[in-house]
């Protein structure tokens, strides 16, 4: 023990469980210095009795309503429900009554066992207001939900009088503003650049010439700078200004000049006697103008000049001391050349960075945010001093994050950044200096294709990969630094990592300071969980609401949990969840890393995710335990495998192909029969899908296109379903059966999914049953299961399945009150029984909608297809399918109208299947506007319709319709590369004006039924406690104070 590092954190034993989060431990062990006194310990590792920290000051119990932050999307990830959870626990565990409102049945917020009373309801204004009268709370917390919740609390606020907790209306006002705020800081002397607010699409011109061009246009309350832009000319100013304009929540956008510089972020917490203390400080190493979520990021500062440090803290001191604020203010600077911070944001709000004040730390900004917000004063808050003196003096770790994007689910998308953020996750990596946790943040990314030592001039998401293998090839960190705008000091940090990220070290580790509840015997078997890694596009929260529930299961049986991973906020607010979290890559080099690995039970990956689990062959050479099926059983368990298994068992399934590249892609096809749909690896990993009416030309398939190409019949206009299935090797447990509201060639992670299912038989559902069973006794695969069908010419057809959790389990048990991860993870490690029947049938209907990312993406074509493109879900509960649907769609950001105009236009072979829906639009008063065929065809059905003009046929044409505010719903079917081509521009025009467009036959009837339904009367919210009261919470407990 005598050469271990100890941070100067207090020890945690008699602090209030709210705020029981870790203490970061640096391993490997390091050589004891004459420091060890000053950070608590002898010479001879007798750790030196300290003082412990008082409690909180005990505020009265209140109820408060803690709003989620919604459903994952660009620039607003899974960490912010993280930081909710954290808030939520230290609110609870203060004695107050928690009343938690989220829209994603994945969030760790839905989690029944969180709080009081737990609803999952779309984030708007008359949903916040139903629960309000409900639940009759004291105070709403929203500081953790993101702007766009933030500005929707203070209007719910002002409308039922129940005040927020923390932030006046006038601070919300002046940040919510831009203009604004910029009065507000020349006031208190704080430096800004120069700017000029613009509220007019005509105003553009008169400001043209004062900031020049380049210029930045940034709107107003947008999450992720959605909408704004660099221009450089008069033409991109009035283009990107309207879509600024549009996307605004105050109608204004700020347009400044482009000044590159390096940039920084604060975190401040204020109390309501004015005491101050920095929660969270960063710096963003790369002057280039750009959104700071898509560069590096380091926390506590490594590189600012001390002078800039203190004006920093004293500007962000002097906002918030002037706004008021009783919680926390995040206020984001940029540097000038000669080292002058300019202010250039601020909002009542935690932001990304108390991830990795975690990371480095062990501490959790968020729960201190809840604490000050409702009355705690800071030199009460335990460690909050000690955290403010960690990140204004730069001792201890260091954590840097490097972002994590999606391109190759995107090739669409442009990889070259502006102002709006594009990064789809964080990877992070601690370590005693730059260099070493840069290493490890690297090391958790996916390679990248590309990544040659060619300079990287463009800001692309190879640049990364690119300055290393620069780097390692002769270039200096100072002409890296000259020539990409990287602080030296961070050029000089990458030349020490080789272009595979070197050789792994023992990682760093945050740990519970005092021991979790339950209490666990010291020689209580280790299982080590691997987690899911850096966001992406398909890995997200969901697969860390699974882990959470296994770990918690195990913890529960007695086992101590530890959880390896590169995501900073996945251990946030979950201390009696994980008793160490290894921030560190799920590669085996680095696993093998972790000290006392050996003496462990075993290893857990079957809630990682594919990558996690695809280790398990390599974990077992290695001499490890791995819980779960083995490599040789998930081999067995791949398409040609299911696919024979169907054949012999006379199960049907697509007829199915196998070419060896692309110049046998027309052999198999032809011999398969068109349509086909395609399956080929993904650069980098993974798979891409693409369904194929004929033979494609050359240029329809992608360069990187390589074998084995698997090719199967693609079944038209199929009904697809899901089912999850648990198994011990003897019971056999299956969850409820999931339908697809779109047809078959949708991915499965972007297509609204609905249990009960709503069409399918009996005799369907027994059979999607029957052959489960009969696939998971073949394999013999244990643990969590999901198996894909299609339902074509009343035929059940099996699909595909991968054993795993997939993202479908969270959805399930919020729809059914169990725990199905929970239940697999306690199988897996110690041989529970499984339940002896299934869960019963739902007895509401759960409409699981994706959250799209083409508000981001503006240049792609917002349709969807056989690959996933969706950063998160959400979830609409009802006793109806109908409201369930409406609910879904109003969470996912895209609300149906109840009145206006639906713009119909269908390819031919749609056409029958639009006449109920284009009929009960009619019935319920909408006028009907479609293009010339599909207008004689309803006509022709006896449906009224109005006619429009196509693109090319005239004007105005039925973009100008979008335009001009004349459509409110767009139903629109493209078929085929040309006919996406031609109708690409009216789905992008939709997303940029804010019309629901809605791509598939089956999905419109959906939303005629929604909109019925809604209509028919105001939405009933129901907490999930009310809808299974077996899972309601138990009441808080308080842990005594220390004598």
């Amino acid at each position: 023990m005598a050469g271990q590092l100890f941070l100067d954190f207090p020890p945690m034993a008699h602090y209030m469980k709210g705020l029981r989060q870790f203490v970061c431990i640096p391993c490997p062990i390091l050589r004891a210095s004459g420091d060890d006194q000053n950070r608590g310990m002898t010479r001879t590792g007798r750790i030196r009795k300290r003082k412990i920290s008082p409690m909180p000051t005990k505020t009265p119990a209140r109820a408060i309503l803690v709003l989620g932050p919604g459903p994952c999307i660009i620039g607003k990830s899974a960490m912010f429900d993280a930081f909710a959870v954290s808030a939520l626990r230290a609110l609870r565990e203060n004695g107050n009554r928690i009343i938690a409102l989220t829209s994603s049945a994945a969030a760790r917020m839905a989690d029944p066992a969180a709080a009081a009373a737990t609803y999952i309801e779309p984030l708007a204004d008359h949903i916040l207001t139903e629960i309000i009268a409900a639940e009759a709370p004291d105070l709403i917390f929203p500081s953790a939900g993101g702007p766009d919740v933030l500005y929707l609390a203070s209007r719910v606020s002002r409308s039922t009088g129940i005040p927020l907790a923390g932030t006046p209306d006038m601070a919300l006002d002046i940040c919510r503003h831009r203009r604004r705020l910029m009065e507000t800081a020349r006031a208190l002397s704080i430096p800004v650049p120069d700017g000029y607010t613009v509220s007019l699409a005509d105003e553009f011109h008169a400001v043209a010439d004062t900031p020049g061009f380049p210029a930045v246009i940034r709107p107003d309350g947008v999450v992720g700078c959605a909408g704004g832009g660099i221009v450089y000319n008069m033409e991109e100013l009035e283009n990107i200004g309207t879509r600024a304009l549009n996307a605004s929540v105050t109608g204004e956008v700020l347009v400044q000049p482009l000044l590159p510089g390096y940039g920084a972020e604060l975190q401040i917490l204020r109390d309501g006697n004015g005491g101050t203390a920095v929660v969270a400080a960063a710096e963003y190493p790369e002057s280039r103008p750009m959104n700071r979520g898509n560069g590096a990021v380091v926390t506590p500062f490594r590189m600012t000049e001390t002078a800039a440090r203190g004006r920093m803290i004293a500007a962000a001191a002097s906002l918030a001391e002037k706004l008021k604020i009783r919680g926390i203010l995040s206020v984001q600077f940029q540097l000038t050349e000669d080292g002058l911070p300019l202010l250039m944001d601020a909002a009542p709000l935690i932001s990304r960075i108390a991830a990795l004040a975690f990371a480095a730390t062990g501490r959790s900004p968020a729960g201190m945010a809840a604490l000050a917000a409702v009355g705690a004063v800071i030199d009460e808050i335990p460690g909050c001093r000690k955290l403010h003196r960690f990140m204004t003096g730069g001792g201890g770790l260091t954590a840097v994050g490097l972002p994590r994007f999606s391109a190759e689910r995107m090739p669409e998308a442009d990889d070259r950044f502006d102002i709006t953020m594009r990064a789809t996750g964080l990877s992070a990596g601690t370590g005693e200096d730059m260099t070493r946790a840069a290493a490890r943040a690297f090391r958790a990314l996916p390679a990248v294709e590309g990544s040659d030592a060619a300079l990287p001039v463009r800001l692309d998401v190879r640049r990364y990969p690119r300055m290393i293998a620069a780097l390692n090839q002769s270039l200096s960190p100072e002409k890296l630094a000259a020539e990409t705008g990287l602080h030296p000091l961070f050029a000089a940090a990458l030349s020490g990592i080789s272009p595979d990220g070197g050789p792994p070290e023992p990682p760093p580790f945050i740990s519970a300071p005092s021991a979790p509840l339950p209490a666990l015997a010291d020689d209580a078997p280790r299982v080590l969980l691997l987690g899911t890694g850096p966001e992406s596009i398909g890995r997200g929260e969901a697969l860390h609401a699974n882990l959470i529930a296994a770990a918690r299961a195990l913890r529960s049986a007695g086992y101590r949990t530890d959880l390896a991973t590169p995501a900073p906020w996945a251990g946030i607010g979950a201390p009696d969840v994980f008793d160490r979290i290894w921030i560190c890559p799920v590669r085996i080099s680095d696993l093998r890393r972790i000290p006392g690995i050996c003496g462990m039970a075993g290893v857990l990956p079957q809630f990682g995710g594919p990558e996690a689990m695809a280790l398990t062959g390599g974990l077992i050479r290695t001499g490890l335990r791995v819980f779960g099926p083995d490599s040789r059983a998930l081999e067995n368990l791949s398409a040609d495998a299911v696919h024979d298994f169907a054949v012999s068992r006379c199960i049907p399934c697509p007829a199915a192909e196998t070419a060896h590249g692309p110049e046998d892609l027309g052999t198999a096809a032809e011999s398969v029969g068109y349509p086909v749909r395609i399956r080929f690896p993904r650069p980098g990993g993974g798979f891409r899908r693409m369904v194929l009416s004929e033979a494609p030309a050359a240029e329809d398939l992608p360069d990187d296109i390589t074998g084995p190409i698997r090719v199967e019949a693609f079944l038209e206009n199929a009904v697809e379903a899901e089912v999850d299935v648990l198994s011990d090797g003897e019971r056999i447990l299956i969850l409820p059966i999931i339908e697809h509201v779109e047809r078959a060639g949708v991915h499965s992670s972007d297509s609204a999914q609905v249990s009960p299912p709503l069409s399918l038989s009996p005799r369907q559902e027994d059979a999607i049953r029957e052959y489960s069973r009969a696939l998971i006794r073949w394999f013999g695969v244990t643990g969590l299961i999901n198996i894909h069908f299609a339902i074509a010419d009343d035929i059940v057809h099996l699909m595909r399945a991968r054993a795993g959790a997939s993202r479908t389990v969270p959805f399930l048990a919020r729809l059914t009150g169990t725990d199905p991860a929970g239940w697999a993870a306690l199988s897996l490690v110690n041989g529970t029984p499984l339940p002896e029947k299934d869960p019963v049938r739902p007895t509401v209907f759960g409409v699981k909608e994706a959250s799209l990312p083409f508000s981001v993406f503006t240049e792609m074509d917002p349709v969807l297809g056989p690959d996933t493109i969706s950063t998160g879900q959400v979830l609409g509960l009802s006793e109806s399918f109908g409201r369930a649907f409406f609910k879904s769609q109003e969470a996912a950001g895209t609300p149906l109208p109840l009145n206006g105009t639906v713009l119909i236009t269908i390819v031919d072979k749609d056409k029958p299947a639009i006449l109920e829906p284009a009929r009960q639009f009619h019935e319920m008063g909408f006028r009907l506007l479609a293009t010339r065929g599909t207008r004689a065809f309803l006509m022709e059905n006896g449906i009224a319709c109005d006619p429009v003009n196509k693109r090319g046929y005239g004007r105005p044409d039925l973009i100008d319709f979008i335009k001009g505010d004349r459509v409110h719903l767009l139903i629109n079917t493209p078929v085929g590369r040309r006919g996406r081509e031609d109708d690409s521009s009216i789905r992008r025009a939709s997303i940029r004006y804010g019309v629901p467009n809605i791509t598939s036959a089956a999905a419109a009837l959906a939303a005629a039924r929604g909109i019925r339904a809604r209509r028919e009367g105001r939405p009933i919210v129901t907490s999930l406690q009310r809808l299974h009261p077996s899972s309601a919470a138990p009441k808080p407990v308080h842990r005594p104070q220390p004598a």
